[in-house]
C-alpha cells in the first residue's frame, strides 16, 4: 500500500504486463522486468542475483492483505516483562523471517528466550515478553499484520474488494520514475538513515541478502506516524 497523503509522488507510470505465473496482489510491490518472447513482462521481485528493477506497483482497487505499523511501548519495571501490541505479528515463513523489529533506542533485539538472554524477546500472540535488563526502557517496534476488512476500511480507507483488475487483465500499473512511500519492506530490517535499499524476496524491499541494490535515494524511514519506506527513484 502506499502513502500517497501528500506523499507520493508519480513522475512517470506505464501498464506492463504480468509475467505468466506470478501474481501482483498489493500496491507498493518492488518488480522486476523479463523479457517473454520479445516482449517485456514484469513480476514482483524475489530478492536474486541479476534482477532488473522496473518500478512499484500501482493499482487503486488492490485490497491489502499485511499492513505495516510502529508502536512504542514501555518496558514494566517489574516482572512480568510484558507488553501487549494492538495486532498479531506476521509470523515466520520459510526463509522469510517474523515480520517485526524491536530496538530499545539503543541496540536492535532478537527472538529468543528472554529468560537467559539479556537482549532476548519472545511473541505469544500480542505479547512481547523481555529480560529484566529491558526493565523500564522504550522499545520502538515495527511489524506487519494481517488486517480485518474493518480495519482496512474504517482505520486505513483502503479499498475492499473480492477481485483485481490486474487478475482481470493480466497487467498492473507500475510507477517507473518518482518517490514512493511503501510497506511493502522487510519489517524485520532495522531500517536506518544509512540502510542499502535492496530487492528482497516477494515484491519486498530490504537492506540485506544477495539482491540487486537500488540506484535510489532513502527519504524516509518507518515512524509511528508514517509506517512506511520512503524512496527516490528516477
Amino acid at each position: 500500500m502506499f502513502n500517497f497523503i501528500g506523499r507520493t509522488k508519480i513522475m512517470d507510470s506505464k501498464e506492463l504486463p504480468i509475467q505468466p505465473g506470478y501474481q501482483v496482489t498489493a500496491e507498493g510491490l518492488a518488480l522486476v522486468s523479463a523479457l517473454d518472447n520479445g516482449f517485456e513482462y514484469v513480476y514482483p521481485c524475489q530478492g536474486v542475483v541479476g534482477e532488473r528493477f522496473v518500478g512499484f506497483s500501482y493499482s487503486y482497487t488492490l485490497t491489502p492483505t499485511v499492513l505495516t505499523t510502529v508502536e512504542y511501548y514501555n518496558v514494566p519495571a517489574t516482572p512480568p516483562y510484558t507488553i501487549n501490541l494492538s495486532y498479531i505479528p506476521v509470523a515466520a515463513n520459510g526463509s522469510i523471517p517474523a515480520q517485526i523489529y524491536v530496538n530499545n533506542g539503543t541496540v536492535g533485539l532478537t527472538i529468543g528466550d528472554p529468560s537467559t538472554v539479556a537482549t532476548a524477546y519472545s511473541i505469544a500472540g500480542t505479547s512481547l515478553t523481555f529480560n529484566a535488563a529491558q526493565a523500564g526502557l522504550l522499545m520502538s517496534i515495527t511489524y506487519k499484520y494481517n488486517p480485518t476488512s474493518l480495519d482496512l476500511m474504517f482505520n486505513n480507507q483502503a479499498m475492499y474488494t473480492s477481485f483485481t483488475p490486474s487478475a482481470i487483465t493480466g497487467t498492473t500499473g507500475v510507477i517507473l520514475r518518482g518517490e514512493v512511500f511503501t510497506d511493502q519492506f522487510d519489517a524485520s530490517a532495522g531500517w536506518t538513515q544509512s540502510s542499502p535499499v535492496m530487492l528482497g524476496a516477494n515484491g519486498m524491499l530490504t537492506d540485506t541478502g544477495s539482491g540487486t541494490v537500488l540506484d535510489c535515494v532513502l527519504t524516509h524511514i518507518p515512524t509511528a506516524d508514517i509506517p512506511y519506506i520512503g524512496v527516490r527513484f528516477v
